[in-house]
C-alpha cells in the first residue's frame, strides 16, 4: 500500500510539473521589458533611422523573404522606405501596401521607394505580389519596446 501511494504521489508531482509547461505558452511568461534575448527567442524590430525630417529604411528582398520583416516607424514623420529586390523570385517581383493603396513593381537590383506619413500607431501589413512574402510597418512612439516576432517565423514563405 505505501509503495502505491508514494508512486500515486509521485505521478501527481509530475503532471503537476509539467502540465502548466503545456498549458500556457512560453510567450506569455517572458518578461515585457525584454529586448530580445536567446532564451526566448523574440527580437526587436529595427528602426528607421532619422535623416533629417524624414525616416529611411531599407528592405531587401532576398532567399523568399523580407529582410528585415518589420520595421518601426514613428507616426507624423514622414517615411521613405526603399525596396531592394535582390534575386530573381517571381513572387518577389511586387510590392503591395494595401492600407496606403501602393502596388509597385520591383526588377532584379531595382530599388523602389515607397514615401507616405503614417499618422496613426498601428500595423500596415504589406506582400509580395502574391502575398506569400509577409512583413509589417510598426508605427509606434519613439519610446515603445516592441517584441515583434518569433525567430522562426522570418516573414519568408508561409
Amino acid at each position: 500500500m505505501k509503495r502505491v501511494n508514494a508512486t500515486y504521489i509521485a505521478l501527481l508531482f509530475v503532471v503537476g510539473q509539467v502540465l502548466p509547461l503545456l498549458s500556457t505558452p512560453a510567450i506569455a511568461q517572458h518578461p515585457e521589458q525584454c529586448s530580445g534575448c536567446a532564451n526566448c527567442e523574440m527580437q526587436t524590430a529595427p528602426r528607421a533611422k532619422k535623416s533629417g525630417q524624414v525616416q529611411q529604411a531599407t528592405i531587401v528582398i532576398e532567399e523568399r523573404q523580407f529582410n528585415p520583416a518589420d520595421i518601426v516607424v514613428e507616426p507624423n514623420v514622414p517615411v521613405e522606405l526603399t525596396f531592394n529586390r535582390n534575386g530573381f523570385w517571381e513572387c518577389s517581383d511586387q510590392v503591395f501596401i494595401p492600407d496606403l493603396r501602393v502596388r509597385k513593381s520591383l526588377e532584379t537590383g531595382q530599388k523602389v521607394t515607397v514615401k507616405f506619413t503614417p499618422t496613426k500607431l498601428g500595423v500596415i501589413p504589406f506582400t509580395c505580389g502574391t502575398g506569400r512574402l509577409k512583413g509589417k510597418i510598426l508605427v509606434e512612439t519613439p519610446d515603445a519596446n516592441t517584441l515583434t516576432r518569433d525567430l522562426s517565423c522570418t516573414g519568408g514563405l508561409q
